[in-house]
């Protein structure tokens, strides 16, 4: 079995799980089985993941652009799924929530989650923590990170948004200085670039122009 970092070598029961694995070979990933995780600290949760996205810098790793030196490492960062075990120090969560796992700031810890690994001012780290596209996944630091949303499975796809696209979109036009009332032009009408649009029109643009060379998306 296949020993990743994140995961101990041997999880209650040696139980297993799939999960989507980059092992540093560009256009190639692969599906394995391999150790579930486990709570390691008192503020980590295990989230069983019921939808993963795949997010345009999964397709820098596929690639073969983006990832750290070590290989193999487990691929996403965005995902809905539902509690599944709690760490002792956890105040706001409990097994059974249904939540968003964001591509998210932990403001406790000071670091950038991913699924991949860590962003510090380094660069690009091991990875430590499990992906997203995968059965189950650790969320370290899980009450600054996670967000609760309501129980069932109706709007999953639109949750699935907010894990990272809708918060790139609504942050890139803040950190243009936008205005209610000022024309916006995106360039770009990909899922990011579309959820820019809308968000400058929900927050007062007079015209938005959206502008693709792909003429479906149009």
């Amino acid at each position: 079995m296949d020993s990743l970092p994140g995961y101990a070598k041997k999880a209650p029961e040696t139980l297993t799980m799939k999960a989507v694995i980059w092992e540093g070979k560009p256009y190639e990933m692969v599906v394995k089985e391999v150790p579930r995780p486990i709570i390691k600290s008192p503020t980590d949760v295990i989230i069983r993941v019921t939808t993963a996205a795949i997010c345009g810098s999964d397709l820098h790793n596929y690639h073969g652009l983006l990832g750290g030196p070590d290989v193999p490492f487990q691929m996403g960062h965005e995902a809905i799924g539902i509690v599944d075990d709690v760490g002792r120090s956890v105040q706001k969560f409990k097994k059974g929530d249904r939540v968003i796992i964001p591509y998210a700031y932990s403001i406790e810890s000071h670091f950038f989650f991913y699924g991949e690994g860590r962003l510090s001012e380094g660069g690009f780290k091991v990875p430590d923590i499990g992906g997203c596209q995968a059965e189950y996944v650790r969320v370290v630091d899980a009450d600054s990170v996670l967000f609760s949303i309501p129980q069932g499975t109706e709007h999953e796809l639109d949750y699935l948004t907010c894990t990272d696209n809708f918060a790139t979109a609504w942050t890139s036009v803040t950190q243009t200085g936008f205005e209610p009332g000022d024309t916006v032009a995106v360039y770009g009408a990909g899922p990011v670039g579309l959820l820019t649009a809308y968000s400058a029109l929900f927050r007062g643009a007079k015209k938005v122009y959206s502008i693709d060379h792909v003429e479906a998306r149009l």
